[in-house]
């Protein structure tokens, strides 16, 4: 869904533009790669992966921003390795969705991870 447009919205501005340079890291066990317009392609994970989050982690950069799967948040945060909730609520219906409330009980949510702030929404891991 995100490599189907950002690569192509020059009308999105500089955000697309930082957003485009960014490196990128797709969990799936179906995807043998995933191209991101003129960019480098993410990276794949498809084994282990709360391990290979963790050493991800570890690197030396900024933080990472999970985006759009509440099954790959909910088992990051049992592992231990989410660290910031920041939760965006937009005006879309989609047929047979599921509360967020529903998917992430509140004992998966650390007390701590209250959210808010400026920023992409999601779970954010800080390194």
């Amino acid at each position: 869904m995100l490599a189907g447009y950002w690569p192509q919205a020059t009308e999105e501005g500089e955000f697309a533009t930082k957003l485009n340079s960014l490196s990128k890291v797709v969990v799936s066990s179906t995807l043998e790669s995933v191209l991101w317009g003129k960019w480098e392609g993410a990276e794949i994970i498809k084994n282990n992966v709360a391990e290979e989050i963790a050493k991800l982690k570890q690197q030396p950069g900024k933080d990472i921003v999970l985006w759009g799967s509440l099954t790959l948040a909910r088992s990051l945060m049992q592992a231990g390795l989410i660290d910031e909730v920041q939760h965006y609520e937009g005006a879309t219906l989609v047929a047979g969705a599921v509360e967020i409330g529903t998917r992430l009980s509140s004992s998966a949510i650390p007390k701590a991870m209250a959210g808010g702030g400026a920023g992409a929404p999601g779970p954010r891991l800080t390194r």
